[in-house]
Formats: structure tokens, C-alpha cells, sequence
């Protein structure tokens, strides 16, 4: 059972791929789901609920703690403040808020979105939908890099495309 229970359900992706090569289409991954939210207590469905109605909210506010982070430990005292109040908050709520020691490095916040530009009139046009990852978390601290979404947007571009967003994209993952 506690085999069973890393190898079998923590490290399962759940999405149910493996059905496509299972010789009778078993959908373990079905299974590893109704486990998973079976562990969780009633009310964090609800949570979850919450949290993805107001997704936008919930995505604001992780690029704003990674970007209060970042300014707080580049103040002279600010690792251990951080290193503080994150232990306190994780007392708190551990399975919902990590430690951060001083020695972890961060991402930043991700840029905003390249502002979508229409293309020639007639021109071929593709939606871009940049995944929620790519639109809250940034590069490393001191790395100089092209943001994944401004890259795309680029490359699309060059490629003769107009690039346009999906409608509510702030809203979306």
C-alpha cells in the first residue's frame, strides 16, 4: 500500500494517456483522479472551485509575491524576513503555503503579454494561447532571456502571422 501509494498515485500524470496503450483501455489515470480528490477533505473542492472562478485574481497575486520576494531580499535584512514570514505562514497552512529559505532561488514575475497587433487585412491569423505558467513566472533573477509568450509571439510574427489571444486570457488556464 505505501508502494502503491508513491508509485502508483503521487507520481501519476492522471491524464489518463496510458489507456491509449492499455491493451483493453483501462483509464487508470480515471482511477488515480478519484483517489487523489477522495485524500482532499470536502471542503477544498470547493476552494478549488474558488480559486479557478477567479483565476485572474489568484495569478495577480503569485506574480506579485514572487515580485514582493524579489524586492524583499534585495534589501539588507530582507532574506530573513523572508525566510520569517514564510515560515510563519507555512505554520500556519503548511499544505497550502511552502517555506522559503534564503537559499532557494526564485523566479520573477513574467512580463505582460505582448499587445496583439492585427496583421495585413486578409493575412493568415492563428489564436495563441499561452499556457498559465508562461504568463505568471519569469526567467531567473540575473538571467537575460526572451520571455516564452514575447518569443512565440515573435517567432509567430516572423512566420507571417497575425497573432491574436483568446478573448478573457487573464481568466483562463
Amino acid at each position: 500500500e505505501a508502494d502503491f501509494a508513491y508509485k502508483g498515485v503521487t507520481t501519476c500524470a492522471g491524464d489518463s494517456m496510458c489507456q491509449a496503450a492499455c491493451p483493453v483501455k483501462i483509464d487508470t489515470g480515471a482511477l488515480v483522479k478519484e483517489l487523489k480528490a477522495a485524500a482532499h477533505p470536502e471542503w477544498s473542492h470547493g476552494v478549488a472551485v474558488a480559486a479557478a472562478e477567479r483565476f485572474s485574481l489568484v495569478a495577480e497575486g503569485a506574480r506579485a509575491g514572487l515580485g514582493t520576494t524579489a524586492a524583499l531580499r534585495a534589501l539588507p535584512l530582507g532574506p530573513g524576513l523572508v525566510d520569517l514570514a514564510s515560515e510563519l505562514a507555512h505554520a500556519a497552512a503548511p499544505a497550502l503555503v511552502p517555506r522559503v529559505p534564503p537559499a532557494l532561488v526564485l523566479p520573477l514575475p513574467a512580463p505582460a503579454l505582448p499587445t496583439p497587433v492585427p496583421g495585413p487585412a486578409g493575412g493568415r491569423a492563428v489564436v495563441y494561447f499561452p499556457s498559465c505558467l508562461t504568463r505568471i513566472v519569469g526567467s531567473q533573477p540575473g538571467e537575460d532571456i526572451l520571455p516564452p509568450a514575447r518569443a512565440m509571439d515573435e517567432v509567430l510574427r516572423w512566420a507571417g502571422l497575425s497573432v491574436r489571444l483568446p478573448e478573457g486570457i487573464d481568466s483562463l488556464c
